[in-house]
């Protein structure tokens, strides 16, 4: 298995992965309608290219298959932006999520922005999958009988309960707070108050 990065020009332009963000592009939890096309009265759609455009853009499947050839990395910058959008998708995109996490994507990069906007639309489960560690790294862990304490992969910041107080998802501050030990600022202790 060769890294993305080693391959030359002639041999990316054979795995045939085109640049730009367009991976993401189809991640919405609700489809959008379909466009009216303008053809003629008595034009059918064939029916193999119908059958096939779903499998040749869904990011999930074209992601899994460079990841059983390759080996696939992805940079700070582009995983917070994967990662951001994964969780805004919401819960139908979470096979997705856990593939960029288990390839190491860093849910902590741009200032924990994935992490903010989980916090921010109240989803416990998402900031739990990229925070903790996951399955397959705790059995590592294991020796014996004895299991070892993993790291977290992020570690949450004042920025992520803020956002969780913004958007009133007390369920979420109360876990940041008693179980990732964040400690709250001044302005986030008012809003608490306030509700």
């Amino acid at each position: 298995m060769r890294p993305l990065a080693l391959l030359s020009r002639s041999e990316l332009k054979a795995v045939r992965v085109s640049p730009g963000r367009w991976l993401f592009r189809n991640l919405q939890s609700q489809p959008k309608p379909k466009r009216r096309r303008k053809y003629g009265p008595n034009f059918t759609p064939n029916p193999l290219f119908c059958s096939n455009a779903n499998s040749r853009t869904n990011p999930l499947t074209f992601l899994e298959a460079l990841e059983r050839r390759y080996t696939l990395e992805f940079p700070a910058l582009g995983s917070a932006f994967s990662l951001a959008m994964c969780v805004r998708a919401g819960p139908a995109q979470r096979p997705l999520l856990e593939l960029l996490l288990r390839n190491g994507a860093d849910p902590s990069a741009k200032s924990c922005l994935p992490l903010q906007i989980a916090a921010a639309s109240g989803d416990l489960g998402a900031l739990k999958l990229m925070i903790e560690p996951s399955v397959e790294q705790q059995a590592q862990g294991t020796v014996g009988a004895k299991r070892r304490r993993m790291e977290d992969r992020a570690q949450p910041t004042t920025k992520v309960l803020l956002e969780a107080v913004k958007g009133r998802h007390i369920e979420v501050a109360e876990w940041l707070m008693h179980e990732k030990g964040v400690v709250p600022d001044m302005t986030t202790m008012r809003m608490l108050q306030d509700v």
